[in-house]
């Protein structure tokens, strides 16, 4: 089976009309501040407001846990309830991959690996 990846850079694009396109949506955003979402994003997610029944979801956040107790509700808890509100289905668990002192490359690794095997 082959599998067409499409990025789409949010930011860029404010508008998600174009979402219905796809059977399978990957978020890989960043934690922004105290757990939340950076304006940009919110703006896109929120503009997504068509039933997503059929498709599936899976969301990965970057961010500096450094000194927070409970760094596992951030930008991708909020993702992911808003599209579990759309009736859109989760394919696999939140990532949360810490970046400080420095990029956990292995965790992305796991993450990639993961998301191929569910993917075939």
């Amino acid at each position: 089976m082959d599998i067409v990846i499409d990025f789409r850079n949010v930011i860029e694009k404010q508008n998600s009309s174009d979402i219905n396109g796809y059977d399978y949506i990957v978020f890989l955003t960043a934690t922004y501040g105290d757990q939340e979402l950076q304006d940009d994003i919110e703006k896109f997610v929120i503009s997504i407001t068509q039933d997503l029944t059929g498709k599936k979801f899976c969301v990965c956040e970057l961010g500096n846990y450094y000194g927070y107790e409970d760094y596992f509700f951030g930008s991708a808890q909020i993702i992911e309830n808003y599209l579990l509100s759309k009736n859109c289905n989760k394919h696999l668990q939140i990532t949360s991959i810490d970046t400080l002192p420095r990029m956990d490359w292995r965790a992305v690794d796991h993450w990639i690996d993961r998301l191929g095997k569910n993917l075939k």
